[in-house]
């Protein structure tokens, strides 16, 4: 057992230095996306008397700010670093969090800005990582790039939903419920700090910096 764990470190240590540095930064904002997919959508509920409407505008301003992201990235990218656009990507997820959480009354125009936020998080994240995925793989490195980051997700999004839920189900009264959630918020900010931290010792180059095949300029075209 201990052999074959051997066997998969050195060959993980065997790959480019981008290639590794792009994994340890999706495997720390792992840790954000349960958070992210479950949390905040229970957090509107509880504090809004189960008021689904509430969680429905929430999801439309999301899934509003991610193809309109998709579209400025493109933009950007010709005149930011795209270790930039995707930190910002991470660091947004924890900024909508915080606007959701100092809202005095969810009301729809705060719940629509967290939303909105959250959706041109979600747009430079996944926009810049798919660019980056592309360019620091090959095709003898790509499924288990891949299979890197599904074993991980796998995971975190298992054990990070239970620790979660077990946290704010031990606290009693509403007060201290809203207060695990701040801590929570203030926990994932932290998460996405580190991750750009990480993001930013890679020496990645943005789209149309080196010469691509046709194919890999219309996927660049379409997703950057």
């Amino acid at each position: 057992m201990l052999n074959k764990l051997k066997i998969e470190i050195n060959h993980f240590n065997s790959q480019p230095h981008n290639f590794r540095i792009l994994i340890f930064t999706n495997l720390v904002y792992a840790f954000v996306l349960p958070v992210i997919d479950t949390f905040v959508a229970a957090y509107i509920m509880r504090n809004t008397h189960g008021d689904i409407t509430k969680v429905v505008i929430y999801q439309l301003t999301i899934y509003t700010g991610i193809p309109l992201t998709f579209l400025l990235n493109g933009w950007l990218l010709k005149h930011f670093d795209i270790r930039k656009l995707y930190s910002a990507g991470m660091m947004l997820s924890g900024v909508s969090m915080i606007v959701m959480m100092s809202l005095q009354e969810l009301n729809t125009v705060g719940i629509a800005s967290a939303g909105m936020i959250m959706g041109l998080s979600f747009g430079f994240y996944w926009a810049n990582r798919d660019c980056l995925a592309l360019s620091i793989t090959n095709d003898g490195n790509r499924n288990y790039y891949y299979g890197m980051e599904t074993l991980f997700y796998t995971i975190i999004s298992v054990l990070v939903p239970i620790t979660i839920g077990l946290f704010i189900d031990s606290q009693i009264s509403d007060a201290q419920k809203h207060t695990a959630y701040v801590i929570i918020t203030g926990v994932v900010f932290l998460i996405t700090v580190a991750a750009s931290i990480v993001c930013f010792r890679g020496t990645f180059k943005n789209p149309g910096e080196k010469n691509t095949s046709s194919l890999s300029f219309i996927h660049s075209g379409t997703n950057c």
